[in-house]
């Protein structure tokens, strides 16, 4: 029998029949990566420093420092809290580093005191060369959420203000710390409770506490301040020199604040700020569809997939001449 060249038709075919061949091999891969491979997407939420550490101990002494403005103490550990790191032991002493600075230059931990720390972790291998004495390992107090408190010092009247050596003010409000920005703002203040008379105090040490955001500008200090009109129901937001009112209780609590946050305000220091977005009660994450998920294709089943559509397609040809 004579053999024809492929027909219009036939080669229609072929095309077909391969295109559909290459297709159902994409498709399969796609569902073999989506059923067996972890896929990584990235978000925009707020990541906690890793390298963070939180620990318990009693100071020991004090690292010799042959520089100007850092301080330091010696603390031996006798619990862990949190480490991330994987690097703390029971006994180890670990160097604290901090600035002289407010609010770290009112740390005054003595010999024997027991401390509870929170910092960044870093090789001990790391500390600079005019520091000597040192322990085992090197944390540093640098940022807001960082601390040296003295456990057996007790706590400040909550809700109360305190000057420290004529010069820094602060608010104390549910175990947290606020720099007040100016005697202005403590004016604007004074017929709210707590804020009529400051406190004069030497002993308070506003590093023993996280830190709240500054009280109060319409800088970017005061992001995250959560203030509430005094006799009034409304919480707002500061964010971005606005005011963000939770339009419900649900609103301030499902986007993972606290009613024990919120600091009462006189109306002129509401005033300073004009109106944004409101806040709503955030949208609950759509639930999942439960699934039974197609197992990945492997790929001596690819080549074998790709035969059978070659003989498919050899059968094809076949009937057409």
């Amino acid at each position: 029998m004579t053999k024809r060249p492929p027909t219009t038709e036939t080669r229609i075919d072929l095309r077909t029949i391969l295109g559909a061949g290459v297709l159902a091999v994409l498709l399969l891969a796609c569902v073999g990566a989506a059923a067996g491979d972890t896929i990584e997407v990235a978000s925009g939420s707020h990541v906690e420093n890793v390298d963070n550490v939180k620990f318990r101990g009693v100071v020991t002494g004090a690292p010799v420092i042959d520089a100007l403005g850092a301080a330091g103490d010696n603390v031996q550990i006798d619990q862990i809290i949190s480490d991330p790191t994987g690097n703390l032991t029971i006994g180890a002493v670990v160097t604290v580093g901090y600035p002289i600075c407010p609010p770290f230059c009112y740390i005054h931990a003595a010999i024997g005191d027991s401390v509870e720390i929170c910092g960044e972790y870093h090789d001990i291998e790391e500390l600079p060369d005019w520091w000597s004495e040192v322990g085992e390992h090197w944390v540093d107090l640098w940022a807001s959420d960082h601390l040296c408190r003295r456990l057996n010092q007790p706590d400040p009247p909550d809700k109360s203000l305190f000057e420290l050596d004529f010069s820094f003010t602060y608010w104390f409000q549910n175990a947290r710390v606020y720099e007040v920005t100016d005697w202005d703002v403590i004016n604007n203040m004074s017929c709210v409770p707590g804020w009529d008379s400051t406190i004069p105090t030497s002993e308070f040490n506003p590093a023993g506490y996280p830190r709240g955001p500054r009280f109060i500008t319409t800088g970017a200090e005061s992001d995250g301040l959560l203030i509430r009109e005094q006799g009034h129901p409304g919480v707002y937001l500061i964010s971005g020199g606005e005011t963000h009112h939770f339009t419900a209780p649900e609103a301030l609590l499902g986007n993972d604040y606290s009613f024990d946050d919120v600091v009462d305000v006189s109306a002129q220091i509401l005033a300073m700020f004009p109106s944004g977005s409101d806040i709503s009660v955030p949208t609950p994450a759509p639930t999942p569809l439960n699934y039974n998920p197609v197992p990945a294709i492997t790929p001596p089943g690819i080549l074998s997939l790709i035969a059978l559509l070659a003989l498919a397609g050899f059968v094809v040809l076949r009937r057409k001449e």
